[in-house]
C-alpha cells in the first residue's frame, strides 16, 4: 500500500536552475529551521513590507521569478522551497499541513508582519496559514484548491473505487490528520484580512470552481479568473502580476 501511495505523492525534487541574480536582481541565500529540516530560500530585503512567496506541489521557488521581477521595487521578498521541494531537506509524507508548518517556521525566521503569495498547494497552505498566524496580514492565492481530501481523490482517480478508500485510509493515518478537515473552505477568512483569489479558467490541475467555492465561502475575497489562463501560466501572465502587486501595495 505505502509503494501505491509514494508511486502517486513522491514529488520529484528539482533544484532551481535560475535565481534572482538572472534577473539583474541582488538576493541572499539563507537557510530556514522548519521542525528539523532545512528550507533553502531567496531573502530580498528592499525595507519594504514582506511578501512570503510559496510554490506549489513538485515546483520550487524558480516559478515565481516572474513575481519577484514584478514585486522587487516595492517589496522585501523571501522566496522558499518547502520541505522535500527544491534544495530544501528530503523528507516523507509531505502534506500540506508540513508547507502549512514551513509558512510558520518562515514568519518566525522573519519576525515581522508578512503577505503571502501562493501557488497551488502553497495558495491552499497560505489561506490556512493565514487563519491562524497572526503576523499574515494579506493573502494572494493563486490556483487554490478547495478540498484536500477532493485534490486527493483526483490524483488517484484511475485506480479502482475499492482500492482508493483504503488508500485514503492509510494517507490520514501517514499524516496524521483528517484530510477533508484540513483543507481551505474550513479556514478562509477565519481571520478578517483582504485575500485575493486568481485562477485560470483552463487550468486541468485545479478546476477554477474550486476558487468560486472559496469566494462563496468567503464573498468578502477578491476574485479574479483569467479565460486563457491554464495552472502554471497565471505565475507569467503579466497583466496578473499588476494585480498582484497593486493588491499588495493597496
Amino acid at each position: 500500500m505505502l509503494k501505491i501511495i509514494e508511486a502517486f505523492f513522491k514529488n520529484a525534487k528539482i533544484p532551481p536552475s535560475s535565481t534572482p541574480a538572472d534577473l539583474g536582481l541582488s538576493f541572499h541565500d539563507v537557510e530556514i529551521e522548519s521542525n528539523g529540516r532545512i528550507l533553502k530560500a531567496w531573502k530580498m530585503d528592499r525595507g519594504g513590507n514582506w511578501a512570503v512567496l510559496v510554490h506549489g506541489w513538485g515546483a520550487n521557488r524558480e516559478v515565481f521569478l516572474p513575481l519577484i521581477r514584478e514585486l522587487s521595487r516595492d517589496f522585501s521578498l523571501l522566496a522558499f522551497d518547502a520541505s522535500n521541494h527544491g534544495e530544501s531537506s528530503s523528507h516523507w509524507p509531505v502534506s500540506i499541513k508540513v508547507f502549512w508548518q514551513d509558512i510558520g517556521s518562515v514568519i518566525e525566521f522573519l519576525g515581522e508582519e508578512v503577505f503571502l503569495v501562493g501557488h497551488s498547494m502553497g495558495a491552499a497552505s497560505a489561506i490556512i496559514a493565514a487563519s491562524t498566524y497572526g503576523q499574515v496580514s494579506r493573502v494572494v492565492a493563486m490556483a487554490p484548491f478547495a478540498s484536500t481530501l477532493e485534490i486527493t481523490e483526483r490524483m488517484i482517480k484511475p485506480l479502482p473505487l475499492s482500492l482508493r478508500k483504503k488508500i485514503l485510509r492509510k494517507i490520514e493515518e501517514e499524516v496524521g490528520f483528517s484530510l477533508e478537515e484540513f483543507s481551505p473552505l474550513n479556514f478562509i477568512c477565519k481571520r478578517s484580512i483582504p485575500h485575493l483569489l486568481i485562477h485560470g479558467k483552463r487550468d486541468e490541475t485545479v478546476p477554477y470552481e474550486d476558487s468560486l467555492r472559496l469566494n462563496r465561502r468567503c464573498p468578502e475575497a477578491e476574485l479574479l479568473l483569467s479565460p486563457d489562463d491554464d495552472h502554471r501560466s497565471i505565475l507569467s501572465h503579466k497583466e496578473i502580476l499588476w494585480k498582484v502587486r497593486d493588491f499588495l501595495t493597496t
